[in-house]
């Protein structure tokens, strides 16, 4: 099973029960990151963080796990943060959606995404 990182556990969390609603997700991945977190790879059984993030539509925090070099390729079910991007896109932020999968299709593994 997969170990459960501070960014694993920040992802998988509601941002009322992990800060009281005090921070938002954003600020919470922001400091997880700043305090030497790892973005991490795609693990081959489970969801990264940032396709958690990515499949209930918080862009904000997988922008910030994109620049830090998380890993957007496939999970052990197929998809790729791409999908995940492209699932989540009809949550009504699609600029949001947009701006991120050209980040995503210009990033080192955005060939390894099409």
């Amino acid at each position: 099973q997969q170990p459960m990182t501070p960014l694993l556990y920040a992802s998988r969390a509601s941002v009322q029960g992990l800060t009281g609603g005090i921070h938002s997700m954003p600020e919470v991945v922001a400091a997880l990151l700043a305090s030497g977190a790892i973005a991490g790879k795609a693990k081959s059984k489970e969801h990264s963080p940032l396709q958690d993030f990515l499949a209930r539509g918080d862009f904000s925090s997988a922008a910030l796990l994109i620049d830090a070099k998380a890993d957007p390729r496939m999970d052990a079910s197929g998809s790729n943060a791409l999908h995940k991007l492209l699932g989540a896109a009809g949550l009504g932020q699609t600029e949001a959606a947009s701006s991120l999968t050209r980040r995503l299709l210009a990033s080192s593994e955005g060939p390894q995404l099409m």
